[in-house]
Parts: C-alpha cells; sequence; structure tokens
C-alpha cells in the first residue's frame, strides 16, 4: 500500500516548487508516472523512497509513515520494502 497526502517539495537552489497530487494505491496496484523533464517525477520517487524529505505532506507506506521515521529506521525500512534502479544518465 502506498498514500501520499499534500505532498510538496522545494529545491531552495533552484527555486523550484513541486505539488504533487494525492496518491493512494491498495496491494498489487500500480503508477505510471509520466511526463515532460523537469516537472518532479525523480523527486517523486525519491521522496516515495525516503531518499528526500518532503516540505509538507505525508508519505505511508504499509502503514508506516515513512516521514516520521528516525534516519536509521528509514534506512532499515527502505531496506526491506523499498527497491530502487537508478538511470544512466
Amino acid at each position: 500500500m502506498l498514500q501520499t497526502e499534500n505532498l510538496q517539495f522545494y529545491y531552495r537552489k533552484k527555486d523550484q516548487h513541486f505539488r504533487f497530487p494525492d496518491i493512494a494505491l491498495k496491494e498489487k496496484q500500480k503508477l505510471l508516472i509520466l511526463g515532460e523533464s523537469g516537472i518532479g517525477k525523480t523527486t517523486l520517487l525519491h521522496l516515495i523512497a525516503g531518499l528526500i524529505k518532503p516540505k509538507t505532506g505525508t508519505i505511508t507506506i504499509n502503514n508506516v509513515k515513512i516521514n516520521e521515521l528516525k534516519q536509521s529506521q528509514l534506512d532499515a525500512f527502505r531496506g526491506e520494502q523499498i527497491g530502487l534502479i537508478f538511470q544512466k544518465n
């Protein structure tokens, strides 16, 4: 299960502000993220993976609010629950 609510992120150096739609995925549901370069697709994935923290909002994965976890707890959770494959540039 994945749920996001009121998710926002701000890049100070680039002066970019992203607001993301709420997501509510049940087990085994899928989500396809499409869009032009620079609209926040990678930022959203980094937020969901707990690699960066949101300015506002919550991210819940399997009933765990990951943005409320301590860093060591988040690292352990990510290792057990999240898989990422980064793209090559």
